[in-house]
C-alpha cells in the first residue's frame, strides 16, 4: 500500500493491513481493533435481521485485507465495522445508539485519511436501511441493486429437446483444464452484451469472461464442475447455453448462467438450474445466486422455488476531491 498524504496527515500501511490498535476519529469517538471471533458474534446479532437470517449457518464473510474494529463513544461500545485502506463493509450499530450519520461521516473521513487517493475507495454491501444515510453524506451508489437468492437442492426432472447436455469437465477431471474456455467466454459475452440498458451490468470483454471461466475451473471442486452445464444444438454442435458454479462461503453459487438470444424461451436456462440442483443433491443442502434487481432471470429463479434475501447496493464509492 502506498504512503498516503492528506493535508498534514500521514498514514503508512503495509500489505493492506491497518497498524492501529486504536484510532481516534474525534474527541468523542474512536475505533478499537477487535478480535474476529468476538466481533462476529456481535455482527451476527446487530448487522441486519433479514440479511443475517438469510445467511444463517455460515461463517462471517471475511474480506481479505480488512480488519474488524469496534466503534466506541467514550468507553461505550456502540457498533462495529470492517475497514481498511480503500474499502469498508459490514457497518452495524448497537442499540440504543442513534447517531448513525455522525459515525458514517467520521468513517468517511477515516477512509480519506487512510486510503491511497489515486485508487477508488469503495464501501461494499450497503443494505437498504443504510443507503440513505450514506447517500446524504456524499457516498455515490452503484446504479444497480442486487439480492441473494437461494433454494434447497433437490432431484428435479429436466426435459431436453434437440440439444446435447454435458458437464464442463473433460474426461479427466483431475486436470481441471478446459479445451473450450474461449468458446464459453464468447458465449457469455454474446449472452450479456445484448442486455437491456439499466437492467443488466455493462458487458465485460471476451477475454474477461474467458479468464473468469478458467478461474472457476481452477477453483471449483469436482462436484461443482460436474454440476456446471454446457448445452449444444444437435443440428450444428454450436454452444448455445452454459451454467457455471462456484463456491460462496461453503455454499454452491451459480456464478454465470447464459442462453443465446435465439434459444431463449425454451426452458434451457431453467433446465440448467434444475440440473445443478439435482447433481448437488445429497452433497450440499442448498444453492445460492446473486441477482440484479430487475433482471428478467430473477423471475426464473423465483419460479423454481428460490427465496430472496434483502436488496443491497453491492458497492458505493467515496468521491475524492
Amino acid at each position: 500500500m502506498k504512503k498516503v498524504r492528506k493535508e498534514c496527515d500521514t498514514v503508512e500501511f503495509t500489505n493492506g493491513s491497518t497498524p492501529f490498535e486504536r484510532y481516534e476519529m474525534s474527541d468523542q469517538f474512536h475505533l478499537q481493533k477487535a478480535d474476529m471471533k468476538e466481533w462476529s458474534v456481535f455482527y451476527s446479532v446487530y448487522y441486519n435481521a433479514d440479511y443475517i437470517r438469510f445467511f444463517s449457518g455460515i461463517d462471517l464473510p471475511v474480506m481479505i485485507n480488512s480488519d474488524p474494529f469496534w466503534i466506541y463513544k467514550g468507553s461505550t461500545k456502540i457498533g462495529g465495522v470492517m475497514i481498511a485502506p480503500n474499502l469498508m463493509r459490514l457497518l452495524f450499530f448497537i442499540p440504543p445508539f442513534q447517531e448513525q450519520s455522525t459515525i458514517v461521516q467520521l468513517l468517511k473521513d477515516v477512509l480519506l485519511k487512510w486510503s491511497d487517493l489515486t485508487s477508488p475507495i469503495y464501501v461494499y454491501e450497503v443494505l437498504q436501511d443504510q443507503v440513505d444515510v450514506f447517500a446524504r453524506l456524499g457516498f455515490w451508489p452503484d446504479e444497480h441493486r442486487y439480492r441473494w437468492m437461494q433454494r434447497p437442492t433437490e432431484s428435479l426432472e429436466c426435459e431436453w429437446a434437440s440439444i446435447v447436455v454435458q458437464s464442463i469437465l473433460q474426461n479427466n477431471p483431475s486436470t481441471h483444464t478446459l479445451t473450450n474456455e474461449k468458446e464459453i467466454g464468447h458465449l457469455f459475452y454474446r449472452c450479456y452484451s445484448d442486455s437491456i440498458p439499466g437492467v443488466n451490468s455493462k458487458p465485460k470483454s471476451i477475454s474477461q469472461y474467458i479468464t473468469e471461466t478458467q478461474s472457476v475451473m481452477k477453483e471449483a471442486n469436482e462436484h461443482l464442475l460436474r454440476a456446471s452445464t454446457l448445452v449444444y444444438d444437435k443440428r450444428n454442435n454450436a454452444l448455445i447455453g452454459a451454467c457455471l458454479l462456484s463456491m460462496h462461503h461453503e455454499v454452491p453459487r451459480i456464478q454465470h448462467l447464459g442462453v443465446l438470444p435465439n434459444y431463449r424461451g425454451r426452458g434451457i436456462g431453467s433446465n440448467m438450474i434444475k440440473r445443478s440442483l439435482t447433481m448437488l443433491t445429497g452433497l450440499y443442502p442448498s444453492v445460492r445466486v446473486h441477482v440484479m434487481q430487475g433482471n428478467p432471470v430473477e423471475s426464473v429463479y423465483y419460479n423454481l422455488g428460490f427465496t430472496s434475501g434483502p436488496i443491497e447496493i453491492s458497492r458505493m464509492l467515496v468521491p475524492v476531491k
